[in-house]
């Protein structure tokens, strides 16, 4: 809860509520001799009628003043006028104001009705078509039909709606024909608006002079709550890209990246920016149900659920579901920028927007851009239109990298990033992958011409002047280069991320593990020895989090692609990356103070010996650092199943000659479940994940609820070590023939399928106790995306493994019982689960108690998931728009939510991919049964 900012004074008047803005009249004020008792007394008396707002330290004398000055605390305004679409706390407030409307229709009725731009944005309208607020902004103008009480219809609505809306002016600064490009070289000067002062990003004005460093970012901290000294911003630069949909606001205790939130920046300016139609309580027409309230002081008996996010506009669709039999259009790409969207409009002048770049780092990217994409390049194909993000774009792409992917990726040390004197591929490469978390429609076609722009130009510069680049800053540059073609949908794109895939690794194996070559900063002469050390330090830490940024997509890419890994276990012997509150020192004082507390980091490979043999995890690690060691137990699995299924393994050498078809473990794959170390290897690392977990889950509870990422890497971590994916993905692609590889080879014969449809089923009838855990926390991913979702790119990817183990588990398990089968106490023991009592059912009077069925899509207590893991044959598992996965229709609909889940994540073109792999199983499963 956020106090008010506004200190109570010794004398108040209890009904002039300072933070009301849409209340314009008030009750009379308190008679004489009630003010005098006020102004004089201070009585235990009197302290005892007053009543205390559940906010601030204000108090009044009347409950019903005490409640309305509590509910201007709230962002909620259920009352909303019928015209212009503003909120409003009280009833009569808004009755009054809809009487301005009436008073100007008869004088000037298309003026008096603000259009939809200038409701947003709460500003009066000048009416006309467009309005000269639009039409200079370039924005959409278009004017709201008219309801009145009475039900009439409006009379000049057909008139209003048939004027087609202003279009928005071109994307790009450069005045030439959008479609057109022309032989001679364009003025950098044209390509700029009038440029401000330059600022550095290290700078800090002078009112922030002798004032706290303020974060310049949010990432995990160690209590997962949101670093404190931001300084209030007045003001509000970003208002006009939130209209545009460029940036969205969340709510000010709500985060989806920890106990922060995902933009400091948005939170700030909540006040000005967040519009009443962004409340968290829908509309629902009626003014006379009570509202809720995000406590149950102000509510109606209930309260709102803390999810973590806020209904909000977002310009940025939901992808279609796939048409049955539409073919997916295979021409030759085609590359470029739109011509037309919502010019971006920034307050220069406020103190906290300034210039990201530069004139100079944007001419050269500019410059380059004509270079190797205009008509004259070597390359192909030649992008489509001359048309480029302005400067005022790549500014705000570079800022939404900040606020959104720089918290799944940590790379970048924010205190002293300074885009001015780096090189401007950095820049380019930060705009390109900010791109893909801009809300607006064509933020997906924009983002496939930066990448292939990035591309070209890592080849270009490679050619002339590559032992001139850093190689750190190369590796982050080519690194968010291959995540952006990846996972872009575009097929040509993914194969050339492929090839950047050898060269990241290449660099862990030079640089990354070579320490020793970072040297000095180059001006140390003019640093204290304190900043000397800082920077030292900063450039020897951001290595090893780009060298474990790349093994971890190594490892991601393997599970969530079929791609062989590069990197093992054995090569992250570089310290783990330490902790957030370090990283983000702001300052060399500030950061030795920190250092003066904290113990050295020890490599992946101790820290995984460490939870495995000691059970514990370093305290210090920090979010990103444990979501590594869960990579980590990816990788140390992966080897003792390749050890214990290679078949020498199992065969005590004998000098005597032995047939080899005597052998059973040289006849047939070895079933790993069955094998007792194997068994206690994988029992051991879900005892790792619930260390893990548990830790995940404080952090959650600090923050009232609000999940972070690490839980979803921690989910899926079941899903991997517990199921069968890799022969589940297979017989999946198989059966669509599609697959998540662009370049690889669909096992579709009949004998790959066969093989691979006798382990899934093995698997679901046979190492139930494990597939049920598997299940319960694919269930509980479908949850965090839906309402947690960070857009990262390996959410997709998460979501169809999730999908297609329930699918895989309710298609070839036992169907559930009968209601009038047996109890859950007849139930018998699978093969491999461990003899002992059962805990939960003790004898026949506790059968009536026992669940029937368990929510498994989201979080539930642990002790009713051990009852679901040990006889969940007997309970339904249900989901919500499913039903019972182990139904008749529950594999087919599970494909279905999960396409539909996948489609809101549409700022990845590799989104589309995965749909189609959903949807067309689950045709092919409905149409063809026989198949399975």
């Amino acid at each position: 809860m956020i106090a008010s900012e506004t200190a109570p004074s010794t004398i108040m008047d209890p009904i002039v509520d300072p933070h009301s803005s849409d209340e314009s009249n008030h009750t009379a004020p308190p008679t004489g001799a009630k003010r005098k008792r006020r102004d004089t007394a201070g009585t235990i008396e009197d302290d005892k009628e007053r009543h205390q707002c559940p906010h601030c330290e204000r108090s009044f004398g009347r409950v019903e003043h005490m409640k309305r000055h509590a509910a201007s605390h709230s962002t909620e305004r259920p009352f909303k006028c019928q015209t212009c679409d503003k909120g409003f706390h009280r009833l009569d407030t808004m009755q009054r104001h809809e009487l301005i409307h009436r008073e100007q229709e008869s004088a000037k009725p298309k003026g008096a009705r603000a259009c939809s731009e200038c409701a947003l944005a709460k500003v009066r309208c000048p009416g006309g078509q467009p309005c000269n607020r639009c039409e200079t902004k370039a924005l959409d103008c278009r004017y709201p039909d008219i309801k009145h009480k009475d039900g009439s219809p409006d009379m000049d609505g057909d008139r209003y709606t048939d004027v087609p809306p202003v279009r928005s002016q071109s994307i790009s600064g450069v005045p030439y024909s959008p479609a057109v490009w022309t032989e001679d070289p364009t003025s950098p000067s044209q390509w700029l608006p009038p440029p401000p002062p330059p600022v550095d990003l290290t700078a800090r004005p002078p009112e922030f002079e002798h004032t706290t460093p303020a974060p310049r970012h949010l990432s995990f901290s160690s209590n997962g709550h949101r670093p404190t000294g931001l300084t209030p911003l007045t003001g509000d630069p970003y208002s006009n890209l939130r209209q545009a949909g460029f940036v969205t606001a969340t709510s000010d205790n709500a985060s989806v990246n920890g106990g922060g939130t995902r933009n400091w920046l948005d939170t700030l300016l909540a006040p000005q920016s967040i519009d009443a139609r962004d409340a968290s309580t829908p509309d629902t027409g009626s003014h006379k149900t009570a509202s809720m309230s995000e406590t149950y002081l102000d509510g109606d008996g209930a309260r709102l659920p803390k999810i973590g996010i806020h209904r909000r506009f977002n310009l940025r669709p939901s992808l279609p579901l796939p048409t049955p039999g539409i073919p997916v259009p295979t021409g030759p790409p085609t590359y470029g920028f739109p011509t037309r969207f919502t010019q971006p409009e920034l307050d220069m002048k406020t103190t906290s927007e300034r210039r990201i770049i530069d004139e100079v780092v944007y001419n050269e990217i500019r410059r380059n851009f004509e270079s190797v994409c205009g008509p004259n390049s070597s390359y192909s194909p030649v992008f489509e239109s001359p048309d480029y993000p302005s400067w005022d774009h790549m500014q705000m792409f570079i800022q939404i990298y900040l606020d959104e992917f720089q918290t799944l990726v940590p790379m970048l040390h924010l205190p002293t990033l300074n885009l001015y004197s780096a090189h401007w591929l950095l820049s380019l490469a930060l705009a390109a992958m900010g791109c893909h978390f801009a809300d607006y429609p064509e933020a997906e076609y924009c983002a496939l011409g930066l990448n292939e722009h990035l591309r070209r130009a890592i080849n270009d510069v490679l050619e002339v002047s590559e032992r001139e680049i850093d190689p750190v800053l190369l590796a982050q540059v080519k690194l968010l280069n291959c995540i952006g073609m990846i996972y872009s949908g575009d097929e040509r794109m993914e194969r050339f991320g492929w090839r950047h895939h050898h060269d990241l690794v290449r660099f862990c194996h030079t640089h990354w593990v070579n320490e020793d070559e970072v040297g000095l900063p180059a001006d140390a002469a003019m640093m204290s020895e304190v900043e000397v050390q800082w920077r030292h330090w900063k450039d020897v830490e951001s290595r090893r989090r780009t060298g474990y940024g790349i093994w971890m997509l190594d490892c991601m890419w393997s599970y969530g692609f079929g791609e062989k890994t590069l990197l093992t276990l054995e090569d992250a012997k570089v310290p783990v990356p330490s902790q957030e509150v370090l990283w983000e020192a702001e300052s060399a004082l500030q950061w030795q103070h920190v250092k003066s507390y904290s113990v050295p980091m020890p490599s992946l490979v101790a820290a995984t010996h460490s939870v495995y043999i000691e059970k514990r995890v370093e305290p210090t690690m920090g979010e990103f650092s444990r979501i590594l060691l869960i990579h980590a137990l990816y990788s140390s699995s992966w080897s003792v199943q390749t050890h214990l299924k290679n078949p020498l393994t199992h065969w005590t050498p004998k000098a005597s000659k032995t047939e080899l078809s005597s052998l059973s473990y040289f006849r047939e794959p070895i079933w790993l479940p069955s094998e007792p170390s194997y068994f206690r290897w994988r029992n051991a690392t879900c005892d790792c994940l619930d260390i893990l977990h548990w830790r995940a889950n404080s952090v959650t509870g600090a923050a009232s609820g609000i999940e972070h990422p690490t839980l979803l890497h921690l989910h899926l971590a079941r899903i991997i070590l517990l199921t069968p994916f890799r022969e589940i993905c297979d017989l999946a692609f198989g059966l669509t023939k599609i697959h998540m590889h662009a370049t690889t080879n669909i096992p579709s014969d009949p004998a790959t399928l066969s093989r691979n449809r006798d382990v899934v089923r093995r698997w679901a009838e046979h190492d139930q106790a494990k597939a049920r855990l598997a299940m319960y926390h694919a269930g509980v991913l479908f949850w965090h995306v839906r309402l947690y979702s960070a857009k990262g790119f390996y959410e997709p990817s998460a979501v169809l493994l999730a999908a297609l183990a329930l699918w895989a588990f309710g298609t070839y398990t036992t169907k559930h019982p009968h209601p009038n089968s047996s109890s859950p106490m007849d139930g018998a023991t699978t093969p491999y689960d461990p003899p002992g009592p059962i805990p939960f059912v003790n004898s026949a009077d506790d059968e009536a108690s026992f669940p029937t069925s368990i929510n498994i899509d989201r979080p539930a207590d642990d002790e009713i998931v051990q009852m679901y893991i040990r006889r969940g044959d007997r309970m339904q598992a249900l989901i919500v728009g499913v039903g019972d996965i182990r139904s008749s229709s529950g594999p087919g609909r599970v494909l279905g939510e999960g396409a539909k889940l996948v489609s809101s994540l549409a700022n990845w073109g590799h989104s589309r991919r995965v749909m189609r792999i959903l949807g067309t199983l689950q045709r092919v499963v409905r149409e063809t049964p026989g198949v399975l």
